[in-house]
């Protein structure tokens, strides 16, 4: 085990470097890393009710949905955000990686048929851009829900997230983020209105970082057909519906959640060193040179603390050691677990 990650405690002021975002103010970032889908035309709705995990008619102008986009035998080609406008005349606005937008949308296309929709991939005309705000959240029963939204109105917002005290680094952190899309041409003037609005502009590490830390996976190119929606916690962070019609893999789908055991889940965790890339092997914790790897490596990101990462890794369950410093190896590295920041398994179902 490494002395530094055995000798440091797990918390880590997530706000604390240069350029990351001060408590209470709005931080603004560009999400290079995030290409941008439109879906529009008549049957738009319709149409995507039929393709993705999430029910469409359940997404709004200020609430974005997760949703996944699956092959026939169930594996994910893609992770989205979606959201649209209140009357419905952009269509649909479906924020996913860069790297799989171009050929995830000719694929969309391909299925469109005699439908009155339109699948276009918009990266190039359009910047994805990131709204951040954080404050110490009151850890009273049921402030969180009770508190103001800090971000300005009508923007399509992400769920909350809340990161207790051992991720924070202080006390309970509430997390509020928001996407929209600005056309490239305009983005300069946009940019200028928000930073005259008060607005500060942050680095898209911190987003990143976020990201991970929400334990929300995003299907990238190194990950595409590697997971079952439940293999990364799709349906515990409310993107798959289980009581819409059928899409693309829906009978694996749901066969994987009510038949059987789940062997595979996603799982937070901290380590030494540079942020692995998607894909990376994941090892267990005793695993020997020529060892089987247990998984691989979804999201990875920096922390405020210099050479130490967030990480999110896919991994059996029967492979990571819960009860020790060292959950699990990545780049023959020890990785420590982290708390999730939602319940694993189903109480109900417990």
């Amino acid at each position: 085990m490494s002395e530094s990650l055995s000798q440091r405690p797990a918390s880590v002021d997530l706000i604390a470097e240069p350029g990351a975002l001060p408590l209470h103010a709005v931080g603004l970032t560009r999400l290079d890393a995030l290409g941008l889908l439109r879906v529009h035309g008549a049957d738009a709705a319709s149409f995507l009710q039929g393709q993705l995990t999430q029910d469409i008619k359940s997404v709004s102008a200020d609430a974005v949905r997760l949703a996944g986009y699956c092959t026939p035998k169930g594996r994910l080609l893609a992770t989205f955000w979606v959201w649209t406008t209140p009357d419905l005349s952009d269509g649909f606005w479906l924020a996913c990686s860069r790297d799989v937008a171009a050929a995830v949308a000719k694929r969309l296309s391909m299925f469109v048929l005699r439908a009155k929709a339109k699948v276009e991939d918009v990266s190039d005309a359009f910047a994805v851009v990131g709204l951040i705000a954080a404050r110490p959240l009151d850890a009273r029963a049921g402030a969180a829900a009770a508190s103001p939204s800090a971000l300005p109105a009508g923007l399509p917002r992400l769920p909350r997230l809340a990161l207790d005290a051992a991720l924070s680094g202080a006390s309970p952190l509430q997390v509020e983020r928001a996407l929209t899309a600005i056309p490239r041409s305009a983005l300069d003037a946009a940019w200028a209105d928000w930073q005259r609005a008060g607005f500060q502009e942050v680095s898209p590490t911190v987003w990143s970082r976020f990201e991970v830390l929400s334990g929300i996976a995003r299907v990238t190119l190194q990950s595409q057909e590697h997971f079952v929606p439940q293999m990364v916690n799709l349906e515990r962070v409310d993107g798959v519906s289980f009581r819409k019609g059928c899409y693309p893999g829906q009978e694996i789908v749901a066969r994987s959640q009510y038949l059987g055991k789940l062997k595979r889940r996603l799982f937070l965790g901290i380590g030494d060193g540079e942020p692995p890339l998607p894909g990376t092997d994941v090892v267990g914790s005793t695993a020997a040179p020529g060892d089987e790897p247990i998984g691989e490596v979804v999201l990875a990101a920096a922390s405020a603390v210099p050479g130490r990462y967030f990480v999110q890794f896919e991994a059996r369950l029967d492979g990571v050691a819960t009860d020790g410093d060292v959950a699990v190896r990545i780049a023959g590295q020890p990785v420590r677990l982290l708390p999730l920041p939602y319940p694993l398994e189903d109480p109900a179902a417990a």
